[in-house]
């Protein structure tokens, strides 16, 4: 396994930006995590819902390869001096949250290190981080609706109470059609 994490001085920078606007934030490590934002953030629901990974003290943390920015008095400035660092900036307008990222780190460069190739994959997404995924998919299902990624997706599929219903159809439907394709 390969884990792609800042360097120390980026690091180092963003604890200085940590402290300076007193952020809550989700930090994860190559397993674990620290997270100091409120109790009842939406970002808990989908964090670690098998329970494998510990929520510890950011300190104890080797290996940092992802920062979400949850919340400051000043966001605008805290986007602002992180385009001054080497990093890769998703903004989660919908959620007010930061997305921070090594530079270089995304979905696709991620997919290229397992050998897969621009064309032989479907890519699945809801956001702004997975454009550089869907850029080179052949085939990429937006889920829900998002202005930056509509651009590069090829379908999308509304968000509704049975959403995993329609993911597993489109699923199916994507495997007969390229699976046809393939065999001719």
């Amino acid at each position: 396994m390969s884990t792609a994490c800042f360097d120390d001085r980026t690091l180092s920078d963003m604890m200085q930006l940590l402290e300076e606007h007193r952020l809550a934030y989700l930090i994860d490590s190559d397993w674990d995590y620290a997270y100091t934002g409120p109790a009842g953030h939406p970002i808990l629901k989908h964090l670690d819902p098998q329970k494998r990974a510990k929520n510890v003290a950011l300190g104890e943390l080797r290996h940092i390869v992802k920062i979400l920015l949850l919340t400051s008095k000043n966001m605008k400035k805290v986007e602002e001096q992180l385009g001054k660092m080497d990093v890769v900036v998703h903004v989660h307008a919908n959620e007010g949250v930061l997305d921070v990222s090594p530079r270089g780190v995304d979905k696709w460069s991620g997919l290229q290190q397992l050998g897969i190739k621009q064309g032989e994959y479907i890519a699945f997404g809801n956001d702004a981080n997975d454009i550089p995924m869907f850029k080179y998919a052949l085939y990429a299902v937006m889920v829900g609706h998002h202005p930056q990624l509509a651009p590069f997706s090829s379908e999308q599929l509304p968000l509704h109470d049975h959403i995993e219903h329609s993911l597993v159809q489109t699923l199916a439907e994507l495997g007969r059609v390229y699976s046809e394709k393939a065999m001719k």
